[in-house]
């Protein structure tokens, strides 16, 4: 519920029923009536109140009507109480005879009845003469800090225990990923390996040298084949444990509230009982003999009376992330904050090795040594270091090798494909811009419902989950005459893109295709819309 907003109907009472035998007390004799004071005053009042406090004020803006104000999450919730005739409520029809009649119906009874979200009573009266307020009592303050003492107590250890499992998983994702790049250099060396010895079976005809380079490459064509399925278990793996940080991730992005709220209750009660003259000493040994349930924070609170506000919040992990830009949608999970090294050259050939004693054939140099026979069921993980050498070859006279053209897949930066022209969103040329983010906005302002562009990211950053995942792209689209901003992710270790893990699309415009029929809100709620209209699309 936002602030100033009605309460939906909930209450079936009949007017009879609500207020028969009953004397309404005088609203201003109750001390969680402010009268007419600034809503500037109100968020003061409520400034370190605990969830469940409120009071009323005379509204600004209507006459004869009241505002109730209620900390709930955290947060300030406005409520209009509405006034007719000689009866008060949230919602027509009014059944309560009194304001009085209707904070104590509440204060019994959950506010859930309107509205699921407001699943809270008013337990805690901001009162203007609270030394009279028997709520605030110095006993009735020690049993509500032994309370939040023992209930922030459970819930540390609960995000402590998920937050090991968080660290654990981010450890076996960062060793994955270091796993993939090694995996990779060893493949790329054999497929070298392989395509200078199958550039030389044309070359050689002695019978005995021609045999042994077959032999060669067969075993080598095997240990490459080991290699790659190794490489594409790793890859499976390093999936489900990005999933696992997600998942986790999640659970401590839940946890966090519960712990700042209750962090902000137990502060507000030792507050309170320090104002009441009680030394911070006096404190720590009741709740002592009490619970024995003093952490940090209250003893450092209960010694220093001069701080008006708990500022660091770093004892039960509570740094709140700060929202990146304004008008962005971004889709990807950041939770970790560890160092991410430089990202290697991913595709850079690998150096020839040092070459052996070579035999020329036909002038060109190649060591015709037979390989080690290698059990093809061995650990492929060892092959790096139990491999026995290789054919040596000489490289500096044979032009470097390249793949033959294919389907394009990604790669880092410019991975597009250009197939026929039949469908706009398989032509990036209709969509992929190299404008920056202002022109970009200026663009889509121009164009209809639902179209987009995707722009090179102007200052591409490491995603703070993976060390692997990097933002490269940037979607813009138009949405609800607003234009919203995607980030784009190209992970190096499964060479895919997406907005967030799992990444699934070899190159953008599978992406494209893909989020043209599936919507947007599956990475956010506040974007239900599918990839429509290309900016440069005819129509």
């Amino acid at each position: 519920m936002s602030q100033d907003t009605n309460i939906p109907n909930g209450d079936n009472r009949s007017r009879a029923s609500s207020g028969m035998r009953h004397k309404p007390e005088r609203l201003e004799q109750c001390d969680w009536y402010w009268g007419n004071i600034t809503r500037e005053m109100v968020q003061e009042k409520m400034r370190e109140a605990p969830d469940g406090s409120f009071l009323v004020r005379d509204a600004a803006s209507s006459p004869g009507e009241y505002t109730l104000t209620l900390k709930k999450g955290g947060c300030n919730k406005l409520i209009r109480i509405m006034h007719s005739g000689s009866f008060y409520g949230f919602t027509e029809p009014l059944n309560y005879r009194s304001v009085p009649e209707l904070i104590t119906h509440f204060q019994k009874f959950s506010l859930a009845v309107y509205n699921e979200k407001l699943d809270i009573r008013l337990e805690n009266p901001i009162s203007k003469k609270l030394s009279s307020d028997l709520d605030t009592s110095v006993e009735k303050l020690f049993d509500a800090l032994a309370k939040k003492e023992l209930e922030f107590k459970t819930q540390n250890e609960n995000f402590t225990v998920i937050h090991n499992y968080y660290s654990s998983s981010k450890n076996d994702v960062a060793k994955a990923n270091i796993e993939i790049s090694a995996q990779k250099q060893i493949i790329e060396m054999m497929h070298n390996q392989i395509q200078a010895l199958n550039g030389y079976r044309t070359e050689i005809t002695d019978v005995r040298e021609l045999k042994e380079l077959e032999d060669n490459y067969q075993l080598l064509s095997r240990r490459t084949t080991i290699q790659e399925q190794a490489l594409t278990h790793i890859q499976k793996q390093l999936r489900d444990f990005i999933l696992q940080v997600n998942d986790f991730e999640k659970q401590i992005n839940q946890l966090k509230p519960q712990l700042i709220a209750i962090q902000r209750d137990r502060l507000y009660y030792n507050q309170l009982l320090l104002d009441r003259g009680i030394q911070g000493a006096d404190i720590m040994l009741d709740l002592h003999k009490r619970s024995g349930l003093v952490t940090p924070a209250v003893e450092s609170r209960s010694n220093d009376s001069d701080v008006n506000h708990y500022e660091n919040e770093e004892s039960v992990y509570m740094a709140v992330a700060e929202e990146d830009e304004d008008d962005a949608i971004y889709a990807t999970f950041t939770a970790l904050n560890y160092e991410r090294r430089e990202d290697e050259e991913r595709r850079r050939r690998q150096a020839p090795p040092p070459p052996g004693k070579a035999q020329y054939v036909n002038g060109r140099g190649v060591t015709m040594k037979k390989l080690s026979t290698m059990d093809p069921s061995a650990n492929p993980g060892t092959l790096s270091k139990t491999s026995p050498s290789y054919s040596q070859t000489r490289f500096q006279d044979k032009e470097p090798y390249d793949l033959p053209p294919s389907y394009p897949t990604a790669t880092p930066r410019d991975s597009i494909v250009r197939p026929p022209k039949h469908n706009p969103l398989e032509e990036p040329q209709k969509w992929l811009v190299s404008f920056d983010r202002d022109e970009a906005r200026k663009k889509l302002f121009e164009s209809r419902e639902g179209t987009f562009l995707i722009r090179k990211a102007g200052n591409p950053k490491q995603d703070h989950d993976d060390p692997m995942a990097e933002h490269q792209y940037t979607l813009d689209i138009l949405h609800h005459k607003d234009v919203k901003h995607v980030k784009i992710n190209y992970h190096k270790g499964i060479e895919k893109y997406g907005f967030a893990a799992p990444y699934e699309f070899p190159n953008l415009v599978d992406l494209v295709k893909f989020y043209s029929k599936k919507s947007l809100k599956q990475h956010n709620p506040g974007l239900d819309t599918v990839l429509t209209y290309p900016l440069y699309h005819q129509q």
